[in-house]
């Protein structure tokens, strides 16, 4: 959110815009909290809708309350917080909650930072015109917040510390844990000179001092390390009155040195610390923040927007590279078609170069190409007993005592056939013969001679038999006896096989 705008709050209740241009802050106004500069104001947010807004509260009078309640998750967790801001914070209405961490010890507990800004009143105008106006409101923020990032990126490391940043003619003296702050208070400035501003500023360190030791949150004979950032003026005052302290360490930095570190171009000799704080602020923003969820809902929809705006890009990048992938299969096509066309022409122009040279016959092109279907469809239908025979002759090699007499085969077409279907041709063969056998054989033996004949028969793949004579004439209800009179028709059988035929 590089584009972001960011407002700043001071003590005075003056309200100063900025916008970021890469690493420079330019002011685009500066309003008062008066009648007319509240109009003006509202004419400024009315023109720079295009990006969200981030305010910068320098009220100085911020409740900072650190607790420990037990580990829960959920609505229990949220009830808690709720009775700890009505309890800590006297209700107010612009506050955030900071998770320090979990303790272990016989329970497990959470740590939480309370903090609360109590001049919600010199808020209230240009919150009121920022909502009139619809501006998108991204979050309400404290310097306190950035403390740490700031010491972070000075030294690369956040240790337990007490940060004294001048802001315009106020100095902020706040007292840091693992990069948190959890207590800050102001002091004002006024029009002192920077020899008295370095012994105010040395003053206050020392009785910031000696209440953290009283409140029993550093030890008494600890080593404390202590971070002025000044106006240039005041930090050659304060080195050439600093006097050695066992009990402090301290570090010096004037705000033009600390703005390029930061690698920032925009902080003169008299800004304050706050030109230090804003472009931390546009840069990444904590992720706490003061505003409620009211004063952000335009700023929501802002977001809403903007995702939609960018889905609809998207969509629209994506219909215009399908569109475009589209146009050149279309041309591929096109040009495979003309391809296409110009060769079927070419071997036209071939085909009928050739047929120049064939010789005229006295029939046309529809007669002789009724022709030459007829006489596919004879080729077609012949047909050979070929397999058949072979079929048969490796059956009659196993049956030794069975004899042929006649055999008949042909080739059935039926008459009907579906349209555009031939029709289904079947091989019929007629076979009659008998069966060799002595006087003293029995008819038992003949017949199981004949049954396994037709059963190997049948055995062929798609042939169907059927037995029309039997060796022997008798009725289903009469015994066959090996001791009847034979007569001249015994042994005599015949046969009939069919089977798909090979068209």
């Amino acid at each position: 959110m590089s584009r972001c705008r960011l407002l700043h709050l001071d003590r005075h209740q003056t309200l100063t815009a900025y916008r970021r241009q890469n690493d420079d802050l330019l002011q685009e106004g500066c309003f008062t909290a008066d009648e007319a500069g509240l109009n003006d104001f509202s004419a400024y947010l009315h023109s720079h809708q295009d990006a969200p807004y981030r305010l910068l509260s320098d009220l100085a009078d911020e409740e900072l309350v650190v607790d420990n309640i037990p580990f829960l998750r959920g609505k229990d967790r949220q009830a808690l917080i709720q009775r700890r801001i009505q309890q800590y914070l006297n209700g107010a209405q612009l506050h955030t909650v900071i998770s320090l961490g979990h303790i272990k010890g016989r329970r497990k507990e959470e740590s939480l930072l309370f903090t609360g800004l109590n001049k919600v009143q010199h808020l209230a105008p240009w919150l009121q015109r920022i909502a009139a106006t619809e501006a998108p409101l991204a979050g309400i923020y404290s310097p306190l917040q950035l403390n740490g990032r700031l010491l972070r990126q000075l030294t690369g490391h956040n240790p337990h510390c007490l940060l004294l940043t001048q802001q315009a003619d106020t100095l902020r003296q706040s007292y840091l844990k693992h990069g948190q702050t959890i207590f800050s208070r102001t002091t004002a400035l006024g029009n002192a000179d920077a020899k008295s501003a370095a012994l105010l500023i040395t003053g206050e360190a020392t009785r910031l001092q000696q209440y953290l030791v009283g409140q029993r949150q550093i030890e008494h004979d600890a080593r404390l390390a202590v971070h002025i950032i000044a106006s240039p003026k005041i930090i050659e005052a304060l080195r050439a009155s600093e006097q050695n302290d066992a009990n402090r360490q301290l570090t010096l930095t004037d705000i033009p040195s600390a703005a390029r570190q930061l690698k920032l171009n925009h902080a003169s000799t008299d800004a304050g610390c706050e030109h230090l704080f804003l472009p931390l602020l546009a840069h990444a923003p904590p992720r706490q923040q003061f505003a409620t969820a009211a004063q952000r809902q335009d700023f929501r929809l802002w977001q809403t927007r903007r995702a939609l705006t960018a889905a609809s890009f998207c969509i629209l990048l994506g219909s215009a590279l399908y569109a475009g992938e589209e146009s050149w299969r279309t041309q591929t096509l096109h040009q495979e078609s003309a391809e296409y066309a110009s060769s079927e022409m070419q071997l036209q122009a071939r085909y009928a170069e050739i047929a120049a040279t064939f010789p005229q016959l006295d029939i046309d092109n529809e007669s002789l190409r009724h022709l030459t279907n007829r006489h596919r469809e004879l080729q077609r239908r012949q047909a050979s007993p070929e397999a058949m025979f072979q079929l048969l002759g490796q059956v009659m090699d196993e049956h030794p005592r069975i004899e042929l007499e006649n055999i008949k085969w042909e080739i059935a077409i039926p008459e009907t056939s579906t349209a555009g279907n031939h029709p289904a041709a079947e091989e019929i063969t007629s076979i009659s013969g008998w069966i060799r056998a002595d006087e003293h054989s029995p008819r038992q033996q003949t017949q199981v001679s004949l049954e396994q004949f037709v059963q190997q028969l049948r055995s062929i793949p798609a042939t169907q038999l059927t037995l029309t004579r039997q060796p022997y004439a008798i009725s289903p209800d009469q015994v066959l006896r090996s001791n009847e009179q034979r007569d001249a028709q015994t042994g005599h059988f015949s046969l009939f096989l069919s089977r798909p035929g090979s068209l």
